[in-house]
């Protein structure tokens, strides 16, 4: 008995120890919402002006054994993109997904490997009549390095390498369109 209530015991002081660093207070965090206008040049043969609106979750983790901070961005937009010269060709973005460090790994010095899930649909594209054009959905991973220069600062990030995406769960179509983007953009649009 005696030995089964130590056991227990230091069971416990390990999950407390262990749920520890998973408990802890965000480096940061910010509930973000607004809005923004800009022009998209030369895309699918036009200038489009965009009018979009956005919202998260934001937060910074502290890194584990010494990386740098872990990025959580749960992230929702939506676009009107009209035609600069016929504002009668308009199409609609939006997307709604998770971004979030998944593992990150020391190469050397400041330089860090890092993999990125971002999971949700990021990227749906609708004609203004409610047309579904594209709808990318499930998970991305995406891989790169950074020199973070030693601080947490985000801003000041250098990149070394971008792998782009290494692994593609689900549909993905407007990633993986390439060539057929602007034609199924414009035949949508112009239907």
């Amino acid at each position: 008995m005696r030995r089964s209530l130590l056991a227990a015991l230091v069971s416990a002081v390990a999950l407390i120890v262990l749920a520890a660093p998973a408990l802890a207070k965000p480096l940061a965090h910010d509930l973000y919402s607004g809005t923004d206008t800009f022009v998209v040049e030369d895309l699918c043969g036009t200038d489009w002006s965009v009018e979009a609106t956005f919202s998260g979750n934001f937060m910074l983790k502290a890194g584990r054994h010494g990386s740098p901070p872990y990025f959580f961005d749960n992230y929702s937009y939506r676009e009107v993109w009209t035609d600069i010269s016929d504002p009668t060709r308009m199409v609609i973005h939006q997307g709604n997904a998770l971004w979030r460090d998944h593992h990150i790994t020391l190469v050397e010095g400041t330089t860090y490997h890092f993999e990125v899930i971002e999971a949700g649909q990021p990227s749906t594209w609708w004609t203004v009549d409610g047309e579904l054009i594209f709808r990318d959905r499930g998970s991305i991973v995406w891989e790169f390095t950074v020199d973070t220069l030693g601080d947490d600062n985000l801003d000041n990030d250098i990149f070394v390498s971008d792998e782009g995406p290494t692994s593609i769960r689900g549909p993905h179509p407007e990633l993986v369109s390439g060539e057929e983007f602007c034609p199924t953009i414009n035949a949508a649009i112009d239907g």
